[in-house]
Formats: structure tokens, sequence, C-alpha cells
């Protein structure tokens, strides 16, 4: 997609809401919001995979064409499965974490009840 055609259309922002591309070049988009007429600069496409989208449905489905070979270009489907793994093992060593803290309490327990019961017996040996 020709970014010159970006130039002037509405875009929707996760935080700072609906704005306008004001300029657009092959590598950066810089955008005006409405809200507090804050002036921002994107880097194209790959603001398109996260923090904006077109108003225009049209625009916005050519777009992904951009966006499709950027990320193929920038191997950003590897690196998000890359991420993917690397949560799930960080969850599952957490989970462990967890699992071998109870296991100790659980230790800590027994052992006090077995000391607590052992010298209720060695009282109890004493006093007959």
């Amino acid at each position: 997609m020709e970014t010159k055609n970006l130039v002037g259309e509405s875009v929707i922002h996760k935080a700072f809401g609906i704005g306008v591309v004001e300029k657009a070049d092959e590598k950066y988009l810089e955008v005006i919001f409405q809200q507090g007429e804050k002036k921002s600069v994107f880097a194209y496409p790959s603001c398109f995979n996260t923090f904006l989208r077109l108003e225009n449905e049209e625009l916005q489905a050519s777009l992904q064409e951009d966006l499709q070979q950027w990320k193929k270009d920038s191997n950003v489907d590897h690196k998000e499965a890359l991420k993917s793994r690397y949560m799930k093992r960080q969850q599952g060593i957490r989970a462990r974490q967890i699992a071998t803290e109870e296991r100790k309490e659980q230790a800590a327990r027994r052992s006090m009840e077995l000391r607590t019961s052992y010298r209720r017996e060695k009282k109890e040996a004493s006093n007959e």
C-alpha cells in the first residue's frame, strides 16, 4: 500500500483515541490525536499490528497485506511463538516452585506434630 494514501485518514489508538494521519512515509506515520492535540510518530506498518487501526475498513483490509509481509520479514510470528513458549515455561516453573513450598510447609507441620506427640508421650511415660 502506498503510505501517501494514509495521509488524512482517521485512525483509532487503544489509549489515545481517534487521530488523523498528518504525514506518512515508507517507515513512519505522524498522527495527531484529538484528545489533547497530542502528536505521535509510529513505525509503519508495525503500529497497525498493536497500536493503531484505520477507521476506513477497506483501507484497513488492504493494509493487512503490508502487515503480513512485515510480520514475515521481521519474524514476528516466530518471536510471538517463542514468547508464548517462554511464558508457559515460566508458569510451569512458578507452579513447581509453589508446589515445592507447599510440600515444605506440609513437612514442617508433620515434623512439628510428630515432635509434639513425641513430647506428649514422653511426658506421659515419665508421669507413670
